[in-house]
C-alpha cells in the first residue's frame, strides 16, 4: 500500500492505492483504510523527506531542464498564483521549509471526504462483495464540506515575451515555450491535448523530429 498525501492546484489529485491478491484483501483492506483514515504523519519522515526535497530543488537549479521548469509558471501565472508553482512538483525551499506535521494533518482533515472520494477497483470480485466490505471498513468515515479553490484567472499575455536565465560555463541550453489555453475542463481538452502531443509535447511530436532527426 502507498499513500501520497498531496492535492493539485484545481484537481483533486490525493490518492491512495494498493495492489493487492484477492484472498488477502479483507485484510489488506483494513490496512489501508487505516492508512486513508488515520495517517500518523511521523515527525522523523517528515523531516527526512523536507530534507531530500531541499536536495532535489538544489539539483534542480543546477540542471537546465529544471531551472526552465522551475521558472517558467510564475511567468505565465504570475507570483501567488497557485499554478505558479514549479512544474517539477517539488515546490520551493521557503514552503518546504515552513512545512509542519500539523499542516499535513490540516489538510488531510479539511480535504479527505468520502463525498469527493473516488475509488476506482479492478480484479475478481464482484460489486457486492466488495460493497459489503468496504461498507465494514469505511463506516465511520463522515462525509463534509471541504474548502472552496482560489484559481484566479489569468489574463493572457498582450505581446511575445523572452526571458533568459543566465548560468556562466553552463554546458547545455533548453529552450521552453509556454502559452496559457482554456482549462482542462473544457470541451476542447482532448483536441488541445492531441494537437500539443503532436506538435511538440512528445518524444515523436513534429518539433521534436525535425530538430533531432531532419536537423
Amino acid at each position: 500500500i502507498a499513500a501520497d498525501i498531496s492535492a493539485g492546484a484545481d484537481l483533486d489529485t490525493s490518492t491512495v492505492s494498493m495492489s493487492v491478491l484477492t484472498e488477502r484483501l479483507d485484510p489488506a483492506l483494513d490496512l489501508f483504510a487505516d492508512v486513508l483514515l488515520n495517517p500518523a504523519f511521523p515527525q522523523s519522515d517528515l523531516d527526512r523527506l523536507k530534507k531530500n526535497t531541499l536536495a532535489n530543488i538544489d539539483q534542480e537549479k543546477v540542471d537546465p531542464i529544471g531551472v526552465a521548469l522551475r521558472v517558467l509558471p510564475g511567468l505565465l501565472y504570475g507570483a501567488g498564483h497557485a499554478y505558479a508553482q514549479p512544474l517539477t512538483g517539488s515546490g520551493t525551499e521557503a514552503s518546504v521549509n515552513a512545512m509542519t506535521r500539523a499542516d499535513l494533518s490540516a489538510f488531510h482533515q479539511a480535504w479527505y471526504k468520502p463525498n469527493r472520494a473516488t475509488l476506482i477497483v479492478a480484479g475478481d470480485i464482484t460489486m457486492e462483495a466488495l460493497t459489503a466490505k468496504l461498507e465494514r471498513v469505511f463506516k465511520a468515515w463522515k462525509p463534509g464540506t471541504v474548502p472552496t479553490k482560489n484559481i484566479p484567472t489569468v489574463p493572457a499575455l498582450t505581446r511575445d515575451q523572452l526571458y533568459i536565465v543566465d548560468r556562466p560555463g553552463a554546458e547545455q541550453s533548453v529552450l521552453i515555450s509556454g502559452q496559457l489555453i482554456a482549462p482542462k475542463k473544457n470541451p476542447d481538452e482532448f483536441a488541445f491535448t492531441m494537437f500539443n502531443d503532436a506538435f511538440g509535447g512528445a518524444f515523436g511530436s513534429r518539433v521534436n523530429l525535425n530538430l533531432r532527426e531532419d536537423k
